[in-house]
């Protein structure tokens, strides 16, 4: 078996995660894709308290996954930072850093919704390993790290009453029900 360098990718491989570009921001179904079972019905995180919130998401089998669920903004023109990244982690790989990245080694999922709503789309959140069963997805809000500076692009300005330094919470949702997980081959 050719595993060394120039070996054909194999979405079953821990060690060699996927090269190119990551998939495209939204998909409008999953049939390629197998329903992920996430434990927690839904996770929720803020932009000044419970930044961090982490669920159970299940595996059909040992893979590289790109991972999407219903979209995570729901507010629309009403809360205009509403953007997260996402880590899962595992035994495999315990940082569950994402493959792609667009701020430092994470996937900022920036908030797609303020001028329009996506429908019923599901949202691309990362693609990482997932072990066979049980998987830690943890969600954490963008605005502590643009407050300290990093990442600023994500940063809507737009409505001063919703920015990351103002009050409102721009709530940012992971619902379970509407997550599946697509063999990133």
């Amino acid at each position: 078996e050719d595993t060394g360098p120039g070996a054909p990718y194999d979405p079953f491989d821990p060690i060699r995660p996927p090269d190119g570009d990551p998939p495209t921001n939204w998909v409008e179904d999953c049939d390629e894709g197998v329903q992920a079972s996430f434990i927690d019905e839904e996770i929720y995180v803020l932009s000044w308290d419970e930044t961090e919130a982490s669920g159970t998401l299940m595996a059909p089998q040992g893979a590289w996954y790109h991972v999407y669920t219903t979209s995570i903004m729901e507010s629309g023109d009403k809360q205009w930072n509403e953007s997260a990244y996402f880590r899962v982690s595992n035994a495999t790989r315990p940082t569950g850093t994402p493959v792609w990245s667009n701020c430092g080694v994470d996937w900022v999922v920036p908030d797609l919704d303020n001028h329009s709503s996506p429908g019923n789309a599901k949202i691309y959140v990362g693609t990482f390993w997932l072990d066979q069963g049980a998987n830690t997805l943890t969600m954490l809000h963008y605005c502590p790290r643009y407050r300290d500076g990093e990442c600023t692009a994500f940063h809507n300005t737009e409505d001063p009453e919703t920015t990351c330094e103002a009050s409102d919470s721009n709530s940012v949702h992971f619902d379970g029900g509407g997550s599946c997980v697509v063999l990133a081959d």
